[in-house]
């Protein structure tokens, strides 16, 4: 059963952003498959570094979007997106130094985060992004 259901509750009225989050929370789940079903150890380090390299993506097409709408709060969007790929690459090297619960506290850091982010700062362009004709 996946850790994280989407719903609409979650869109931010950007259709390439909402997919892009979707994406994001399949990456979690997928996470959270592996660990249930015992395979964690084979398909961490491919998950750690697609959800980090996917991320960095989404972030990248996230701020430029945010930029062109003028977004007044960019900055300290961008601080809120490096603080969460500097996670989660601690998080991923504390799993390669053998941390044996690095793999439950990115899973737990990543859902909370991912929710809280999606559901609140990333609502908040919303408005923004659409008033400048970005849907």
């Amino acid at each position: 059963m996946a850790l994280i259901i989407w719903n609409n509750m979650y869109s931010v009225n950007v259709e390439s952003l909402d997919t892009q989050h979707k994406k994001l929370v399949e990456l979690v789940n997928q996470l959270h498959d592996s660990i249930k079903s015992g395979q964690k150890d084979k398909v961490l380090t491919g998950i750690y570094n697609e959800l980090i390299g996917y991320t960095i993506t989404h972030f990248r097409d996230e701020e430029a979007l945010m930029r062109k709408a003028g977004y007044a709060d960019l900055e300290d969007h961008i601080d809120i997106h490096r603080s969460l790929v500097e996670r989660v690459k601690k998080l991923q090297k504390d799993y390669f130094d053998g941390n044996p619960n690095a793999w439950n506290e990115t899973l737990e850091f990543l859902r909370n985060w991912l929710l809280k982010h999606i559901a609140g700062t990333d609502k908040k362009y919303s408005q923004a992004l659409n008033q400048a004709g970005i849907v």
